[in-house]
């Protein structure tokens, strides 16, 4: 008997596609410029963790995603596909008895791949797409939109997220787990990225990326 047509999509997904387009040097450049601050998050937050190797635990890592403002509407993100991006992102465990912390736990490399499996998720629009749709919803943006860059992204998530019609004009096909991404994932991830640290310098009240990390760690 199959039992494949009563499975939720999610449940076929093969690991190595998305890891295709995770290990490439575009990623790598984009999580090489914001390591310090990943680092300091991930730091801040396993210290809270139970486990004897002081990996960080899924509670922990929703907590990070909520403080990122990942969570709710404006993203389209749910504490369910977070949780399966936790799962999915951990490194196999070969012996479940002898090293449980891994495999109750998440290394900081799985953290990273985390991180990778968000912005793929999110999908998030484009500085082009951001501005066009404020031009035409008659909403003025302050300063110089292109230096501003992805920061025009942390705008449009934290100071817009409660109108709740706000991403019925710009969400994507693409921002599923199971549909076919149209983008590089370098591009995403740079946008949620630094839309992140902007979040977490504004919750630790640091003056830039640099000081949040340190005020982190």
């Amino acid at each position: 008997l199959c039992i494949a047509p009563c499975l939720c999509p999610e449940a076929v997904l093969q690991k190595s596609e998305f890891l295709h387009r995770l290990y490439c040097e575009e990623v790598e450049s984009v999580f090489i410029q914001h390591l310090p601050l990943l680092e300091g998050i991930y730091t801040f937050f396993r210290a809270r963790s139970s486990i004897p190797a002081k990996l960080l635990q899924m509670e922990d890592f929703l907590l990070i995603c909520q403080q990122a403002n990942f969570i709710g509407d404006h993203t389209g993100v749910s504490k369910r596909e977070l949780k399966l991006i936790y799962v999915w992102s951990q490194m196999m465990v070969v012996d479940e008895i002898k090293d449980r912390s891994r495999l109750v736990g998440m290394t900081f490399i799985d953290f990273v791949e985390a991180l990778g499996r968000i912005a793929e998720l999110i999908d998030p629009p484009t500085s082009s797409e951001l501005v066009e749709y404020f031009k035409n919803e008659g909403i003025n943006l302050p300063g110089n939109v292109t230096a501003r860059g992805s920061d025009l992204l942390a705008d449009f998530y934290n100071k817009y997220q409660a109108m709740t019609d706000l991403r019925a004009n710009l969400i994507r096909e693409s921002c599923s787990f199971i549909a076919e991404k149209t983008r590089p994932l370098a591009a995403k991830l740079q946008s949620v990225l630094c839309w992140m640290a902007r979040t977490f310098v504004e919750n630790f009240n640091a003056d830039d990326e640099a000081h949040c990390a340190k005020r982190l760690k």
